[in-house]
């Protein structure tokens, strides 16, 4: 095998500023200029990024940019009732309206997912949830980004109990295709939630990562007070059997999803990557399996007892 390819001097510079850029400190800077309560700001801010980005507002509620207050409640904004089909028993829908960039099938803790360049491994994206897991191979892993344009609401691909949550700290580096590309294994490097899942077919995963600007991942099972004020999503009860397309997470800056599926859920429906994808979207079929209730866990993954 020839070895790698040395890093493009454009590469290597973001590696150097990935090492060096103080990412919290610059996000909490950033959030800060970005939620300043002045109501003349907040209205140049949702101006300015309605003509730079050109967000998609068709299905949003409402979709008249001038509504929303400020540019958080803008970027978080909900769809209107019924603007997304979810699919029935046997199928996953797409948890975000995004850019499907890959899927891998799952092997083990080596499994990497990459594409066009961008490398993530599993283990590393997982960090210690991989034990808590112990995830088996046969599943795939699928890869979601959502550009600044896409709205940023997170929803559960199936029929669900939450069996699993855990919050891992790290950076708050950029998450755009050309940051991944020079930074190995950046989403593993940065904040991320992890979330598991009973369904039909075994246990689901889906990893929330932040990324530069996002240091307010919100999951729609935070405490009341966890998100100082900026609540985007109503609570769920964590004990609950949610239904396909309940709305579990948000990101108040732009980000990334990643989806492991388990053995029951063994063949992808989209082939090609990358690719646009709407929320509900169907990416993946899956066929009856044992679920973590019929292995006795408990909401925070270990057996019960």
């Amino acid at each position: 095998m020839s070895p790698p390819s040395p890093p493009l001097p454009r590469h290597r510079a973001r590696r150097i500023l990935a090492r060096l850029w103080p990412s919290r400190a610059g996000s909490r800077l950033l959030g800060a200029i970005l939620s300043w309560p002045f109501a003349p700001w907040q209205r140049f801010l949702v101006r300015r990024y309605v003509r730079l980005v050109a967000p998609e507002l068709t299905d949003s509620d409402p979709p008249d940019p001038r509504l929303y207050p400020d540019l958080d409640a803008l970027f978080t904004r909900p769809l209107r009732a019924g603007a997304r089909l979810w699919p029935g028993p046997g199928r996953l829908g797409a948890p975000v309206d995004g850019i499907l960039l890959g899927h891998t099938p799952l092997a083990g803790p080596g499994t990497v997912l990459e594409v066009k360049g961008v490398r993530t491994g599993v283990a590393a994206l997982l960090g210690p949830v991989w034990p808590d897991l112990a995830l088996p191979p046969g599943g795939h892993v699928f890869h979601f980004y959502l550009s600044p344009r896409h709205h940023h609401r997170v929803y559960l691909p199936t029929a669900g109990r939450l069996v699993y949550r855990r919050h891992l700290p790290g950076r708050l580096l950029g998450v755009a295709p050309s940051w991944l590309v020079a930074v190995p294994d950046l989403n593993a490097r940065n904040e991320r939630d992890v979330l598991a899942f009973e369904t039909a077919s075994g246990i689901l995963v889906l990893v929330l990562v932040a990324a530069f600007g996002v240091d307010d991942v919100e999951t729609a099972f935070d405490a009341p007070g966890a998100r100082r004020g900026r609540r985007a999503l109503g609570p769920l009860d964590p004990a609950a059997t949610l239904a396909a397309g309940a709305e579990i997470g948000c990101f108040h800056f732009g980000s990334t999803v990643f989806v492991i599926t388990p053995p029951g859920c063994p063949r992808p429906l989209l082939p090609t990557a990358p690719r646009p994808v709407r929320a509900g979207e169907p990416f993946a079929a899956c066929l009856p399996g044992a679920s973590g209730a019929e292995r006795g866990e408990e909401a925070d993954g270990r057996p019960r007892t």
